[in-house]
């Protein structure tokens, strides 16, 4: 059994982990991130549980459509999209993805940071001198100790502990 499938189960049960675990890997090898950390953040917002919309935000992994409510009259075809396990699971992986290279080439990288964007989106960071800067200038002490870098935190409590599981078990 793969070790993300067992980390999975402890979290949510052997049908769910059967479903979203080869997913997760195959996000995260397309995307080049790890499917360990793609999971992580889909529990953290949802426990995995499809269909759900919190705020505006749809599916596992929930994804914001600008300018939609969860009661908008989506049209059919974005509605199925959404809610189909791998198109949302590879949409959250795509934007985690271009916010990671974004920190790598701007700042030192550090997941903290680019879960903060994923979380919060572009609207929340500050701009100097016209230039987007990172969330609470990517201040790490800043970032980890107020409320929203308690998201990035958590999600990576959650990461290390599926981590643990996985593998040791």
């Amino acid at each position: 059994m793969a070790p993300l499938i067992k980390a999975l189960m402890m979290y949510v049960g052997l049908s769910q982990a059967q479903v979203y675990g080869p997913l997760f890997i195959e996000a995260g090898e397309k995307f080049g991130l790890d499917p360990f950390l793609i999971a992580a953040v889909a529990y953290k917002e949802t426990r995995l549980t499809p269909n759900k919309c919190y705020k505006g935000a749809h599916c596992i992994m929930q994804i914001q459509l600008k300018g939609r409510s969860c009661k908008s009259s989506m049209d059919e075809a974005i509605k199925r999209r959404l809610y189909d396990p791998r198109e949302c699971i590879f949409a959250g992986a795509k934007m985690m993805s271009a916010w990671r290279k974004y920190y790598r080439k701007y700042h030192d990288g550090k997941p903290y940071h680019w879960l903060l964007h994923y979380n919060q989106g572009r609207g929340r960071c500050k701009r100097v001198n016209g230039k987007r800067q990172a969330c609470e200038n990517a201040d790490r002490n800043v970032i980890t100790t107020g409320k929203i870098g308690g998201y990035a935190q958590r999600v990576m409590g959650i990461y290390t502990s599926m981590i643990m599981k996985g593998f040791i078990g």
